[in-house]
């Protein structure tokens, strides 16, 4: 390792202690800023977004429900169609 490059590192390491107290002076600002935010504006927030979660599980059991008729339609049609090809298959074989 070259001298020169332990001078480096050094000062780099210097600089940050320099900008440590700033950085954390603006995080803990920004802190603050957000527990005000939360404190003015999270019950609103916290009553429209469970109002929106409920409007989505009603949608969501809706769905549910006409999903379960197309499965019980599909599963009808499937069965109808496979006696048909049973039935046709019997005849075309003689055993009817």
């Amino acid at each position: 390792m070259v001298p020169r490059d332990l001078d480096d590192w050094h000062s780099e390491r210097a600089l940050e202690r320099e900008a440590a107290p700033v950085r954390h002076a603006v995080a803990a600002w920004l802190l603050a800023a957000l527990l005000v935010a939360v404190g003015v504006f999270g019950g609103s927030a916290t009553r429209a977004a469970g109002h929106g979660i409920g409007a989505l599980r009603q949608e969501a059991r809706v769905l549910d429900h006409r999903l379960g008729d197309l499965s019980t339609q599909l599963a009808i049609q499937t069965a109808h169609a496979a006696g048909r090809l049973v039935a046709r298959h019997s005849v075309g074989l003689g055993m009817s």
